[in-house]
């Protein structure tokens, strides 16, 4: 990839490319996500720049025994390799109600 697509981590420095992650499961939304600019064996996603347009890159995971692109390399997700990716995960969203406190929490079944 061009050192033009390439940005820094803000936390531990480390080179990463920024790629929309696409995600054809139904209800799924493809959004934008660090990779490691080098290509790694154990990766499980592969870039690709629609239209040769590398400042749109888009990533695809591929599933075990899925067949990968021809001339695909793979990439490892930056939150992967970054020493201080816990502190860019997210706690699990409670739905809009909940977190506004305008619904109670649901009791289970007795």
């Amino acid at each position: 990839m061009s050192d033009s697509t390439c940005r820094s981590c803000r936390s531990c420095g480390a080179a990463i490319l920024w790629a929309k992650l696409i995600d054809t499961r139904p209800g799924k939304t493809s959004k934008p996500h660090p990779f490691d600019p080098e290509p790694n064996p154990k990766g499980y996603y592969y870039l690709y720049a629609p239209g040769g347009d590398v400042a749109k890159l888009e990533a695809r995971y591929v599933q075990r025994g899925e067949a990968w692109p021809e001339g695909a390399k793979r990439r490892v997700s930056h939150f992967a390799t970054c020493p201080d990716a816990e502190e860019h995960r997210r706690e699990k969203r409670q739905p809009r109600g909940r977190q506004m406190g305008l619904t109670p929490p649901r009791k289970d079944p007795p």
